[in-house]
């Protein structure tokens, strides 16, 4: 479960509805080289609130996940320049990353 990131009210569990309330959206990065998958995946987390980015390549991460604070990321393990396990630790040792 995704909890409250607010600090004026008690943890809560996250919907779309408190994220609107509260005018923020959570950042997701999409790692996902099949055009098909990220589609659907885009959809289904613009329909739950969030706001995503997305990236076919290792590299596209990188560079997103540098310019940007991301709250989830989503990784495809097979990538083509790379595989999703690598990257994802990789990923991890940016101070700019909340928890993923």
């Amino acid at each position: 479960a995704v909890l409250s990131l607010f600090g004026d009210r008690p943890t809560q569990l996250l919907t779309r509805h408190v994220l609107r309330e509260h005018g923020q959206l959570l950042r997701a990065l999409v790692v996902e080289d099949d055009p098909t998958n990220r589609f659907y995946i885009e959809h289904c987390l613009h329909q739950a609130g969030f706001e995503v980015l997305m990236a076919s390549t290792a590299e596209e991460a990188r560079t997103l996940s540098k310019t940007h604070l991301l709250d989830v990321v989503l990784m495809d393990i097979h990538l083509p320049d790379t595989d999703g396990l690598s990257l994802t630790k990789e990923l991890r040792q940016h101070a700019a990353l909340r928890v993923i």
